[in-house]
């Protein structure tokens, strides 16, 4: 049975008249098959594109995503390795960190500013902390201090978080004191012009009016001129200051100091010229007072009540004088109150224009 089945088949395969072969093809008993060129190729299946997918390069963003990601991690690691240095005092090495990570060119490049953000705050406050204790407390901090603003992070907020610490502000105000004592007012001026340009209020840090004292002690107008335009009232600083240094009977260094608010306020400040005024009663020196009054008078410039009463007050000795201010002070519109009147009465009893009765009864 199974060789009638082979006998079939190959009788079968006999019978079958093969296809013309072309012209130019010679009869083989194997054909050969067409050439890959005249073939045309056939299309990609899903298998061979994603083979051929898994060759190709990945994709810009890819790369770009990875770099910024391995940037990132590097500059945390340098924030978190700055912050330790700065916990251990090696600001040097900090300042060399700092500098090495934020010196790359590019819009890309990472700021100052950006840095000190990422930096340990309450390590960083120690380390300040242990400067601050150490021997030249005030001047090392000085340099710290001046150190991240010439590195373009004296006006981060990061910063300003850093020493807006409770501790480390009042271990600065008693190390403050500590100089001030021993007659070092202007290393002091100096901590607190540093210390303002991380926009800290420097009021905070001592009592204004213990520096302003130790710069009357020293005879140090030019400390007390410097201080007082660091203050965030200054105009009250000011008049502080000029009147301290007129206690002390020292007219020309309460001068000096009037001159300076003029130019550091940029305005006319009537409490600056009240206070000048008095100060000069207090040095006896009615001559400067009618000076000051002048040269408001050159610029057009009317007092009000208070530095009216003031410039009587200090020229009571002289009557006519005093009428003629009373006079003047209405003439333009400023209205007397009980202390004028106080204060003519008293130019009458020195100049001795009233006689009072020698025997009066009182009802």
């Amino acid at each position: 049975m199974r060789s009638t089945t082979t006998l079939l088949m190959l009788s079968s395969s006999v019978s079958t008249t093969p296809p013309p072969l072309p012209k130019h093809t010679l009869p083989t008993t194997n054909p050969k098959q067409p050439s890959k060129q005249s073939k045309p190729p056939p299309p990609p299946s899903s298998s061979s594109s994603s083979h051929s997918h898994s060759h190709r390069p990945p994709l810009l963003s890819t790369v770009r995503w990875g770099e910024r990601r391995q940037s990132h991690n590097r500059i945390n690691y340098y924030a978190e390795l700055a912050s330790k240095l700065v916990e251990d005092g090696r600001f040097e090495d900090f300042f060399m960190i700092v500098e090495t990570v934020t010196s790359g060119g590019g819009s890309s490049a990472l700021k100052p500013v950006e840095f000190a953000a990422l930096l340990n705050s309450d390590l960083v406050s120690k380390g300040i902390l242990s400067v601050i204790e150490s021997d030249g407390g005030v001047r090392n901090l000085i340099k710290v201090l001046t150190g991240f603003q010439k590195l373009g992070i004296g006006g981060a907020g990061a910063v300003e978080v850093f020493l807006s610490d409770r501790s480390l502000m009042e271990a600065i105000g008693r190390e403050s004191m500590k100089i001030l004592k021993c007659g070092g007012v202007a290393e002091v001026v100096d901590l607190m012009e540093t210390l303002s340009g991380f926009h800290i209020s420097i009021e905070d840090v001592v009592e204004p009016i213990e520096v302003i004292r130790n710069c009357v002690d020293k005879r140090n107008p030019h400390a007390a001129i410097r201080y007082s335009g660091l203050c965030t009232h200054s105009d009250e600083i000011f008049c502080t200051a000029i009147h301290e240094f007129g206690k002390r009977a020292d007219m020309a260094s309460a001068l000096t100091v009037f001159e300076a608010s003029k130019h550091n306020l940029g305005c006319v400040n009537m409490y600056a010229y009240r206070t000048i005024i008095d100060v000069c009663g207090l040095c006896c020196d009615h001559l400067q007072s009618r000076s000051i009054y002048e040269e408001l008078s050159a610029e057009n410039i009317n007092p009000n009540l208070y530095v009216f009463n003031s410039l009587m007050n200090v020229n009571a000795s002289d009557l006519s004088y005093t009428m003629n201010i009373y006079k003047h002070m209405q003439n333009v519109g400023v209205t007397p109150d009980t202390a004028s009147y106080n204060i003519l009465l008293k130019s009458c009893c020195l100049a001795a224009r009233v006689i009072w009765p020698r025997k009066f009864t009182v009802r």
